[in-house]
This record gives C-alpha cells, structure tokens and sequence, in this order.
C-alpha cells in the first residue's frame, strides 16, 4: 500500500512510496559522531536564541530553536533564508531534537541531527556551495522548505521538463525525476539545486566476482521519488519539493549571483524575428534557454512541450549567416534545414527569435504569408546557465560544477551528453563534414583545380579519401537509423505487453504510442508529411558504386565522379531528414514520461523503464541527429 508523508508533524496525508526498505545497513546502523574538539551538542530545548551554526565561506546552514529544520542561506551580502532542510521519517517531517556539530578535518565540517527519531549528517566542504545530507536510521526523505517560481527537471541531451506552478491546480505531483532538480527562485538571482546517484550509481558494473543467482533479481536501488508540492494563489503560486533518499545522500547546493537566471513572457512577441530582451547575461559561460509551450500548441517538427537550445554567443557564430542589419544569426540546424536561431547574445543583448515550424517558413520563403502572419506557439523562456566557459569568473558556480563535484567527472561527463564515437563511426574528415560539405569543400575544389589536366597522386589521394569518407558517413548514419528503427520496434512491443497486463499503464502507454506511430513509419516520411524518396539509389547500391569510382579513380579515370553529386539531394539528404525526426520523436516520448504524475508504482516503474531506454538511444548521438 503507498502511503505519504504529511507536511507538518504528524501523518495525515499520504504521499510518495515510502513503502521499501530504504537503507543498506550501513545506513540503517548510522550512528551520530561524538563532537570533537571545537564541536557542540545541544538538545533542541537548550538551542540558544541565535542558534546552532555550521559555515564553509559560502554557505550557512542555522538551526534555531523551534525550526522544522536546518535553514541553508547564502554567505553573500544580503543574503536572505533560501530553504529549510526538512528530515521525513515514515511518520512525516519530524522537528529536530538533537543537534551536534563537529569537525571532520581541516576543511569539512559536520552537523549531526536527530529529528525525533529521524537521523541524518550534514557535510560542509569549505568553498563548496553545497551541503551533503547522509541518510541515518529513521530517515526516509527530505524535505526542502521554499518558495521557487520553477522546478525544473534538466536534461543534457534531450529537453528540459519546466514545472509551472501557474499552470496546475493540483496541491503536488510526483515527477519522474533522474539525478538532478533545480528550484529557481524568486527574485531571479538563486537557483537551489539538488543532486543524487540514481541511476548513475546503478548503472555502474557489478564488483568483481559479484554473482547474481538464475532468476534472481539485483539488489539495486530504485529512482528516488520526487514530489513537487504547489501552494498559494495565482499569480503567487509557488513550488517546493520533498526527495526520497533511497539509501544514498541528496546534494543540496546555493547558486547565487545577481541576474543568474531569467524569465520572460514571449506570448506577445512577434514570432521568428529577433528581438532584444532587457536582461543582460552576469557573467560569461555557457547559457541555456528552456522555451515553454504554450498550452494547446504544437509545432509540426518538434513535438516537445519544453524546448531547450544553447544559448549562441558571439564565439559560436561561425558557420552561421550574420545579419547585421536585423541583428540575428540563421544557423543550419541537422533535418531542420537554415532557420533563425531561436536564442543568442548579440554582444551585451540577448536575443530571442521564436521558432516556427519548417511548413511556415517555407510559405514564408514562398511569400505566401507574410512575416506578422507567423505563429508564435511559446508562453515563456527560461534563460540560466549549464557550464563554465573559458573566461567564467572564478567565483561564479554552474550546474555542472556542482555535478563535477557531486557525482563525480565521469558521471557528469555522460550526464551532459558527451559524444559517443563507436568505433566503426570515425570517419576519415571527422564527423562535423557531412557528405554534402564534402562534396562542396573537398571534391568539387580538386576536380576544378585539375580541370583539363591530370590528376596527379595527392589530388587523387584527397578524392579517394573524400569518397572513402562519404561512404563511411554514410554508412554511420544508416547505423543510427536502423538503432532508431529498432528501439521503435521493441518499444512498442514493450508498451503493448505492459499495457495488456496492467490497465493501468494503458493511458501512459497510449501517449507514448502516438510518438512511436510517427517513429515506426516504414516510409521517410518528413515532417511535412511528405515522402522522402530513395530514388538515388539505397546504401547498398553505394556501397557497390563508390569502390567501383574509387577504383576508377586509381587509373585516373575521372569521368564517373559526378554520379555521388546526387547524394546531397537523394540518399544522404533522406537519411540525414529521417534521423533528425527519429531524435525528436524519441525525445517527445522521453518528454512524456517524465511528466506523468501518477503515484502509482507501476505506472512510475513502467515509467523510468521508458526513460532508461531512452536515454541509452538517446546517447549515441550523431551530429547529423541535430540538438
């Protein structure tokens, strides 16, 4: 039976899966720490009236007399309460009975609290802006005590999920949350961000000689429940949350910087044409914009209810087409074709040009409609930043520091979707040179160059090299295609299966279903609906041409090279457009998933298996797939 914790001190309301043995008896026999030397205990009664304090240069975590729990606040002039660490035990949030500090070593220190029954330590590195809250007996979850506009659930290589307050009337909603949530705060200058191993810790490969017996299960902790508790009245509605600990520790960290983040109403803003916004980017480093749908809307190309794209800066514009005139940047996004970047910073000033789908900008391009005739879909943008850049200040903390930190670099490194080169996916010009560049900038060049003349062997060695490359190109995005293909179809076997056990699942599973329609289409179909024709021959017919050119090539037989100029509007044209769709629609089920919000364990169960395998396709991205 699920049961939940009540947000005061007694259990009257249910809540979120504290059904499971939570703690590995290490966790389970934590017991608190004598004070050292310089240390001090206190029973809650005893708490002076300026009470209990434990500081690292960054942060202050207090705990006074009466509190539901210890208070973190920034160290900055200025700085006001940022949130209450609430311990939960299966009971409820519990007051904190006991409270004892001590120090580890020279540059930890520690706070033991026993809140009437539940145990926990809290650890303060010096210089870090976060506090690590280990788990001890009796504790099941914690709660963090605030008032964010936003939570958002990141993720690196797909689309950011934004919780809106503003947009339920529901009093909480359980979040299929992965190893990471940030609640932005009021006031636009505080994102409280908190980490846990999740999946990054069960995923790691068992210990040597570890055996797991026929048909026995692993031992294996599930995905911490998250529960996302609303409160107040529109426009004031705000949004706290409370983490399951699953027997491992919650990272809460403090980003703290005048303007760190932003928020901004587009709905009114004409529709793919820059425009300047007032806020101004802090600091220098690697920027993120969350675009929020709105309600009721769609685009045809990216079916998504959030979107996320890097924020351009100047350094990133080459490549791109400037116009200086309009101040905006059209860029070549992978199966999307040249569009107007949705977000960058033109100097000091940021700007946003809402996306519209590639069926309006051609009847743009076409003067079928005029530019005011455009559809913004977008309620709002989210502006924060993800990692440093080179000249980020010293003193200034991403996310992915935090990450690094928490986690661990590796770890952090797969979270933020680094590429995954397979080795049989390493072309011979990198992977940034695409057929259609190769052609351009390689092939043509050279038979230009020698034109009426013959070739001689380093012209004939950059051609075969040229081809060789395409083929191979080729070759590794059709891997990726048929990797698509195939977790289309085991991803709708596994929904069918699974729905026609438990009905249950059957409304997640529909959901998630209309996504893999689109992916399962045995035609290239574009996202216009129209048919992508392989009528340039398959891959298996280039794998049989391009040796042949190739061999040609060796005599110096030139004559036959034009045939893969075809490529740029035929099979390499179609495959490119079908793997960029088959990337959003894997993400849009993705999406789905994550923002279902029931607290039924099978439905959450059902959905972190779709997220697993999700993300394991999701992973091995190719640059043709785009963002």
């Amino acid at each position: 039976m699920t049961t939940r914790l009540n947000s005061g001190n007694k259990a009257t309301r249910p809540c979120c899966r504290w059904r499971r043995s939570l703690f590995s008896g290490l966790f389970a026999t934590l017991l608190l720490v004598q004070a050292s030397a310089g240390g001090e205990r206190q029973d809650a009664h005893q708490i002076a009236s300026s009470g209990i304090k434990m500081q690292n240069g960054v942060l202050q975590v207090t705990v006074q007399r009466d509190a539901r729990g210890p208070r973190l606040t920034g160290q900055r002039e200025g700085a006001q309460v940022t949130a209450e660490l609430v311990l939960c035990s299966r009971d409820g949030a519990r007051l904190p009975s006991r409270v004892e500090t001590s120090r580890i070593d020279e540059s930890t220190e520690a706070m033991d609290i026993n809140a009437e029954g539940a145990e926990a330590r809290l650890l303060m590195h010096r210089g870090k802006p976060f506090v690590e809250v280990r788990p001890g007996k009796g504790a099941v979850a914690l709660e963090l005590r605030t008032g964010a506009r936003y939570a958002v659930l990141p993720d690196f290589f797909a689309d950011d999920v934004v919780f809106d307050p503003g947009r339920t009337t529901a009093a909480s909603q359980l979040v299929q949350a992965e190893n990471f949530l940030f609640l932005m705060l009021d006031g636009q200058d505080t994102i409280l961000m908190c980490t846990w191993a999740g999946s990054l810790d069960r995923d790691k490969p068992a210990a040597s000689g570890t055996r797991v017996a026929a048909g026995e299960q692993p031992d294996v902790s599930p995905e911490p429940g998250v529960e996302l508790i609303f409160s107040g009245r529109n426009p004031d509605r705000k949004v706290w949350a409370r983490i399951e600990f699953q027997g491992g520790p919650i990272y809460v960290a403090l980003l703290e910087h005048k303007g760190l983040w932003h928020d901004e109403k587009l709905s009114s803003l004409p529709a793919y044409q820059a425009t300047a916004l007032e806020w101004q980017r802090p600091f220098e480093a690697r920027w993120r914009a969350d675009f929020i749908v709105a309600e009721g809307k769609v685009t045809t190309d990216w079916k998504t209810r959030n979107q996320s794209f890097p924020v351009l800066g100047p350094k990133d514009f080459q490549g791109a087409v400037v116009f200086d005139d309009e101040k905006k940047i059209r860029v070549w996004m992978e199966s999307l074709g040249y569009v107007n970047y949705p977000c960058f910073f033109w100097e000091r000033e940021t700007r946003i040009c809402t996306y519209v789908d590639k069926e309006w900008r051609d009847r743009l391009e076409a003067r079928k409609v005029r530019a005011e005739q455009l559809p913004n879909i977008y309620e709002r943008v989210l502006i924060y930043p993800m990692e440093r850049a080179p000249d980020t200040p010293a003193a200034v903390f991403t996310p992915a520091d935090i990450m690094r930190d928490t986690l661990g670099i590796g770890p952090c490194e797969y979270v933020l979707g680094r590429e995954k080169i397979r080795p049989d996916d390493s072309p011979l010009f990198g992977l940034e040179l695409g057929v259609c560049s190769t052609i351009d900038k390689v092939i043509i060049p050279t038979i230009d160059k020698y034109k009426g003349k013959t070739l001689d062997d380093e012209a004939k060695t950059t051609i075969n090299k040229a081809l060789q490359h395409i083929l191979s190109f080729m070759q590794a995005v059709n891997r990726r295609v048929r990797d698509y293909k195939a977790f289309g179809k085991d991803m709708t076997a596994f929904c069918k299966e699974e729905a026609s056990r438990n009905p249950k699942l059957k409304p997640l599973a529909g959901k998630i279903m209309a996504h893999l329609d689109i992916l399962n289409a045995e035609k290239a179909v574009t996202d216009e609906g129209k048919v992508m024709k392989y009528d340039r021959g398959t891959l298996a017919y280039w794998e049989k041409v391009i040796p042949e050119l190739i061999t040609l090539l060796k005599a110096g037989d030139t004559k036959r090279l034009p045939e893969v100029f075809v490529l740029k509007e035929g099979l390499a044209e179609a495959q490119d457009r079908l793997i960029g769709r088959q990337r959003r629609c894997v993400k849009a089920l993705r999406q789905e998933a994550m923002l279902q919000d029931s607290d039924d364990p099978a439905v959450r169960k059902f959905a972190g298996e779709i997220l697993k395998r999700c993300n394991d396709v999701l992973h091995n991205r190719h640059p043709k797939e785009g963002v």
